[in-house]
């Protein structure tokens, strides 16, 4: 049996991972823009628009929850959810960060070809 070995790279690897992992999905890219623009929302309200069962919504949300990308909390018999704001911006730096890092790499790359 393999176990894992994700913890064995540095944290910042780790959590760009985690970020993009969570907003790997239609549906999850989706409740995040949602929440960007509406601010929090019940479960009811998030599902309207979006052509999956509840149980995959569910799963969706919790996926989100898991990557510290939304808040939640409980008003019975309503789910709400919010966007982590610290957690997303954190998310937007590191997700920037890679891809400039990959631009210049392209660039040295194109230059060494030349």
């Amino acid at each position: 049996m393999a176990f894992p070995k994700s913890h064995l790279y540095p944290k910042e690897d780790q959590s760009l991972c985690i970020f993009m992992k969570a907003l790997g999905h239609p549906a999850r890219a989706r409740i995040i823009r949602q929440l960007a623009q509406e601010g929090t929302c019940s479960v009811k309200v998030i599902s309207k628009n979006h052509p999956i069962s509840r149980p995959a919504m569910s799963v969706h949300l919790r996926i989100l929850r898991v990557a510290h990308l939304v808040k939640w909390y409980e008003d019975y018999p309503d789910t709400f959810y919010s966007l982590d704001a610290k957690n997303a911006a954190m998310a937007i730096k590191l997700v920037k960060a890679f891809l400039k890092e990959l631009k210049l790499m392209g660039k040295d790359k194109a230059r060494s070809k030349m």
